[in-house]
């Protein structure tokens, strides 16, 4: 009798988690506990990942937003004349 390895990879198709097993001839396959071990091992590495490129996306955002904030405050308090003034004293 052959013995087989399994190979996986995960992947988003639609919105959802899928995942695709191959199994290949000549290797032995393990427990099935084992693969899902593997298996959640690595979507909690992918879960690990994306929380830290949402963490510095939420950083970079509120700096923006902050500038933002800013220039809205400048602009409403910078009166039409003195807008006028500053563009000719700049150019």
């Amino acid at each position: 009798m052959a013995e087989f390895q399994s190979h996986w990879a995960a992947g988003l198709c639609a919105g959802f988690l899928v995942s695709t097993v191959v199994v290949e001839e000549g290797w032995r396959m393990g427990s099935p506990f084992e693969e899902l071990e593997a298996r959640e091992a690595a979507a909690r590495l992918r879960v690990e990942e994306l929380e830290a490129e949402v963490a510095e996306l939420s950083g970079k955002l509120e700096l923006a937003r902050a500038g933002l904030e800013r220039l809205r405050i400048t602009r409403e308090t910078v009166s039409p004349f003195q807008l006028g003034v500053l563009v000719l004293q700049l150019g």
